[in-house]
């Protein structure tokens, strides 16, 4: 609407573009909140994925030297009975 259809207006008719366009912008304003909010989510979400993924890893280390460490004790102590010390291969390695 140009400045001259404006000036035609009523105040009334103005008054009812006024309170038109405040609902619109409450209402898009009440969506961006809605959409920040999912961000937020989403990027929460990513973070935990991320933690739970270096979490694995590390238990997955973890138990990787645990089983060194095992192999090793059991190793020692077939040595220390005069058992002969199994290979790689027979252990699965």
């Amino acid at each position: 609407m140009t400045e001259k259809e404006l000036r035609k207006c009523s105040k009334a008719d103005l008054m009812e573009m006024l309170m038109f366009k405040q609902r619109e912008a409450d209402s898009l304003r009440a969506e961006l909140e809605e959409e920040k909010k999912k961000q937020k989510d989403m990027h929460l979400k990513l973070s935990r994925v991320g933690s739970l993924a270096e979490a694995s890893l590390a238990l997955t280390n973890v138990f990787e030297e645990a089983q060194r460490a095992a192999d090793n004790y059991l190793e020692s102590v077939r040595k220390l009975a005069g058992a002969p010390a199994k290979s790689e291969k027979e252990r699965g390695e």
